[in-house]
């Protein structure tokens, strides 16, 4: 969320698609007998405090339910500047650059008719961001924590998966190059590292604790080739996994159970 005036730029990389959705919204009068965004922040704090406390931009979390508001929101918007324009019930269609100024002129959410979906959809946005941000302010006083929280949970469900550190960035919405620094600041160790880690006491566990053929472990930490997985093994523990589980089981069998 930006604050009007501050330059901004979306990085995407080649080869890989992009979705934006994007709204650009502004204050004026309310016209009497609407909603207005003085009465909603009078009766909802979050919202209070968000259009308060100024700030350049925010950057949060979103479990989805912003984007489902806000996809609503755009195309209640485009849908209206086309049936304003045309006053047809024309399918929706990809807006050519050309016809876009006539579509924003067309939005006059002024008239009660025309504005009461996109005001309410509108609500729903800004009283959902202003909830998410606090939100994060209440679990995480350092935001950077808290996404440094969200690799870490992201890692321990996906461990098992081949993932990398696009995958990892792209899970919480960070730049690979941002989330690589403030990991480290946070962990002392690099996001591959502590994947890594995660990766070799899982495997520790399951040689420790199961059965399971040590041809099929790297499978289950994710850790692709059997070979690399040896490799990466005998680097983490200075054992290979066959000595490791070998050492396992002479330990047990030194001591016996009662029965």
């Amino acid at each position: 969320m930006l604050d009007a005036g501050v330059p901004h730029r979306l990085l995407v990389e080649d080869g890989v698609p992009c979705r934006m959705l994007n709204v650009e919204f502004g204050f004026s009068d309310s016209p009497p007998g609407q909603l207005s965004i003085r009465q909603l922040a009078q009766e909802e704090e979050e919202v209070h405090t968000l259009l308060t406390n100024a700030s350049p931009y925010l950057v949060l979390p979103d479990p989805e339910e912003v984007y489902h508001i806000m996809k609503s929101l755009v195309l209640e918007l485009d849908q209206r500047g086309l049936l304003e324009q045309g006053r047809s019930t024309a399918p929706m269609r990809i807006i050519p650059s050309e016809e876009r100024s006539h579509h924003r002129e067309a939005r006059n959410l002024s008239s009660l008719e025309q504005g009461m979906l996109v005001r309410t959809l509108f609500i729903q946005l800004l009283v959902r961001v202003a909830r998410l941000r606090g939100e994060m302010s209440r679990s995480a006083p350092d935001q950077a924590e808290l996404y440094v929280k969200r690799t870490i949970e992201f890692m321990h469900h996906n461990m098992d998966r081949n993932i990398q550190m696009k995958d990892i960035a792209a899970a919480v919405n960070l730049h690979p190059g941002y989330l690589h620094r403030i990991f480290r600041q946070h962990t002392q160790r690099t996001p591959t590292d502590y994947l890594t880690m995660l990766r070799m006491e899982k495997a520790k566990m399951l040689l420790q604790q199961t059965n399971i053929p040590i041809s099929e472990i790297s499978d289950y930490v994710g850790a692709g080739s059997r070979q690399y997985f040896h490799m990466l093994f005998k680097k983490y523990t200075g054992r290979t996994p066959v000595e490791f589980r070998s050492s396992m089981e002479r330990h047990v069998s030194q001591y016996p159970s009662d029965e």
